[in-house]
């Protein structure tokens, strides 16, 4: 298993690239389509920060927990 402080690095890190790249992808769906709201405007520059937090948050736990797990693989084999 990862150390304390190796491990949060690694949360950290993974939830930051999650949250970009969500935020990221976010940025190609037509919100002014969706929503009667200005592109640029404040509301929706907001509603795509929380919802690509919301989503990429999932995601960075869903690699943690991933990693988590294939690090415990390791001691099925240990004897």
């Amino acid at each position: 298993m990862l150390p304390i402080g190796v491990e949060s690095a690694l949360g950290i890190g993974l939830a930051l690239i999650a949250i970009t790249l969500s935020y990221w992808a976010l940025d190609a769906i037509h919100w002014e389509k969706i929503l009667r709201l200005q592109p640029k405007a404040a509301q929706a520059v907001w509603l795509r920060l929380l919802v690509s937090i919301a989503l990429g948050g999932g995601v960075a736990v869903f690699l943690i927990y991933y990693v988590r797990w294939a690090l415990g693989l390791t001691l099925l084999f240990d004897s």
